[in-house]
């Protein structure tokens, strides 16, 4: 699956990728903000993509301008409660402080948002990540709790303070339309196309 919207492509992450992720993952740069700070091997990397490689998960490539610069997910996602859990990071410096990690976040937002897939999503970061909460603030995430042993927060973002609080960075982002294209030969696609989809084709 390809999101193509504000001039960011959401590339859904393939078998073919997972070792670039770890790559970008075992980085220090990346790995002191995560909770996981263990080294990921190649074989716990092969196993967390199993068990990610479903219709409940959707971890993307993030790519801009033919550059492949970071990852961005929704996942956990309960389709009965129209609720998910999301993550990012931008794993090329140079965009660390731009409009690309907003752009990525605005495109897989408006997807599962203006789509009717979710009502709601939260985030997890730690406390002393400012720039990740600053971040989460300004696209409307609000603190729902102290978790991790007092070292984490844990944000919700409700469609509605999501529509409100992005109005304006959506309106400078861009008014292209949203390009979606599923490829319906891989199962877990398939069954997501099936499901939300089929009135939009290809």
């Amino acid at each position: 699956m390809i999101i193509a919207h504000y001039g960011i492509q959401l590339i859904r992450l393939t078998k073919a990728k997972i070792e670039l992720v770890r790559s970008w993952r075992n980085d220090e740069k990346i790995q002191r903000h995560m909770f996981f700070a263990q080294r990921i091997t190649p074989e716990m990397q092969a196993q967390w993509f199993a068990s990610v490689n479903n219709e409940f998960n959707h971890f993307f490539i993030i790519e801009y301008n033919g550059q492949e610069v970071g990852l961005i997910n929704t996942s956990h996602i309960d389709f009965n409660a129209k609720k998910a859990d999301a993550g990012l990071f931008i794993f090329e410096e140079k965009y660390w402080g731009t409009d690309v990690p907003v752009r990525a976040s605005l495109a897989m937002l408006d997807f599962f948002f203006h789509h009717n897939i979710l009502d709601s999503i939260e985030a997890k970061t730690k406390v002393d990540n400012k720039a990740a909460l600053n971040y989460n603030k300004q696209l409307g995430f609000e603190q729902k709790e102290i978790v991790e042993d007092g070292k984490g927060l844990l944000l919700e973002l409700t469609k509605e303070n999501y529509i409100k609080k992005t109005a304006a960075l959506r309106k400078v982002a861009g008014s292209e339309k949203m390009i979606i294209e599923f490829d319906r030969s891989d199962p877990t696609e398939r069954l997501f196309f099936e499901k939300y989809f089929q009135e939009i084709g290809n």
